[in-house]
C-alpha cells in the first residue's frame, strides 16, 4: 500500500504541499491530478523519496520512506516525468545496471530482467541501443526498470507523456495489468486517461487536495447533473405539473415528430430523480420513449474542484 498521511513540503514562503493524505489499496490504481503549480510533481517525489517531507509520513508497504528510506525504497518502482537514458547502452545492459543499482542479489538478476523484460514486452528490443527505441519503448524500458525486482508499489509520473495515441493506449493497457498486487499512484494532465486508467482519483489544487473519489462519485457531486426524459407532446404539460417538486424544466423541445423532451436538473443520487418521473409517468398512463441521466463530465468535476480551492 502507498500511504502518504498529511504531508507537507515548503520551498522557502511557498508552500507547495499542505496537510495532503491519500491511499492506494493493493490492486488499486490510484489518479492524481491538478492544474500547474498544484503540487503534483512535489507530492509524487515525496512519495518516491526524492523529496523529504517537512510536515507528515509516507509509508510504502507499511514501511516510513523518512524514518527507513533505503528499506522504503526496495519496495517502490519510480518513472520519473523526465526519464534519463544512456543512449549508447543496450537494453539488457542498462537493466542490468538498474537492477544492480537496486542491489538485486547478483543469482537473481537474470531472473528479474527477464520477468521485467516480459511484462514490458521488451523481449525483441533486448540488444537495441537505447539510442535507436522509439519514444513509445523508451516509455517501456522506463517501467520495466521501475518493475525490477517486483516492488509492491509503483509511483508513474506522465508515463504516457509525448506518446502517440496507439503508444498510449498500450502503455494504460499495461498499467492496468501490472495493477494486481500492486499499489499504484499515477499523474497525468489527460482526465480521459485517468478515467480510463484509474480506480479513484485526487485532485490536488493550491497544494491542497481539493477532492477524491472514484470518477463516477466525482462526476456524480459537479453541478450539471439532469435527467432527460421524452413523452408525447399533448402529455407534456400534464407530466411537467406532476413534476413541479424537481423545479422547472433546465430546457424543453418539441422535436417535431409528436414527441416532446424535458431536462431536469437531478440531486446526486440519480435514481431519485429518474424513479420520480417514471412513477408520475405510469400513474397518469404516459408513455416514455427515453428517461436517462446524465453526469457532468469529469473535466467538469475537475474544474469545479480546482476553482473552488482557488491558486495559492
Amino acid at each position: 500500500m502507498i500511504e502518504a498521511d498529511r504531508i507537507g513540503r515548503r520551498f522557502g514562503r511557498v508552500r507547495a504541499v499542505d496537510d495532503v493524505s491519500f491511499a492506494a489499496a493493493p490492486g488499486e490504481v490510484l489518479g492524481l491530478l491538478g492544474p500547474n503549480g498544484a503540487g503534483k510533481t512535489t507530492t509524487l517525489r515525496i512519495v518516491a523519496g526524492v523529496l523529504v517531507p517537512d510536515e507528515g509520513t509516507v509509508r510504502l508497504d507499511g514501511v516510513d520512506i523518512v524514518a527507513r528510506p533505503a528499506a522504503a525504497r526496495r519496495r517502490l518502482g519510480y518513472l520519473p516525468e523526465q526519464l534519463a537514458l544512456p543512449p549508447e547502452l543496450r537494453v539488457c545492459e542498462y537493466l542490468a545496471f538498474r537492477a544492480g543499482l537496486r542491489d538485486i542479489p547478483r543469482g537473481e538478476r537474470p531472473r528479474a530482467i527477464d520477468e521485467a523484460l516480459e511484462s514490458c514486452r521488451l523481449g525483441d528490443a533486448v540488444r537495441a541501443l537505447i539510442g535507436t527505441l522509439s519514444r513509445g519503448y523508451r516509455q517501456r524500458l522506463g517501467l520495466a526498470g521501475a518493475l525490477l525486482g517486483a516492488p509492491p508499489a509503483l509511483v508513474l509520473d506522465e508515463p504516457t507523456a509525448g506518446l502517440d495515441p496507439q503508444q498510449a493506449a498500450e502503455t494504460r493497457g499495461l498499467i492496468r495489468k501490472l495493477a494486481p498486487g500492486r499499489s499504484i499512484l499515477f499523474s497525468s494532465h489527460l482526465l480521459a486517461e485517468v478515467e480510463q486508467a484509474c480506480d479513484r482519483v485526487v485532485i490536488l489544487a493550491g497544494g491542497r487536495v481539493a477532492a477524491a473519489g472514484t470518477v463516477a462519485a466525482l462526476r456524480a457531486g459537479a453541478v450539471g447533473a439532469a435527467t432527460r426524459v421524452e413523452c408525447p407532446a399533448a402529455d407534456a404539460p400534464a407530466l411537467k405539473r406532476a413534476l413541479e417538486s424537481l423545479g422547472p424544466p433546465l430546457s424543453e423541445l418539441d422535436l417535431g415528430d409528436g414527441w416532446h423532451r424535458m431536462e431536469f436538473a437531478s440531486p446526486a443520487d440519480a435514481s431519485d430523480a429518474r424513479e420520480a418521473i417514471g412513477r408520475a409517468a405510469a400513474a397518469r398512463g404516459i408513455a416514455l420513449r427515453e428517461l436517462s441521466h446524465r453526469l457532468p463530465s469529469l473535466e467538469a468535476a475537475f474544474l469545479a474542484a480546482t476553482d473552488r480551492r482557488g491558486p495559492r
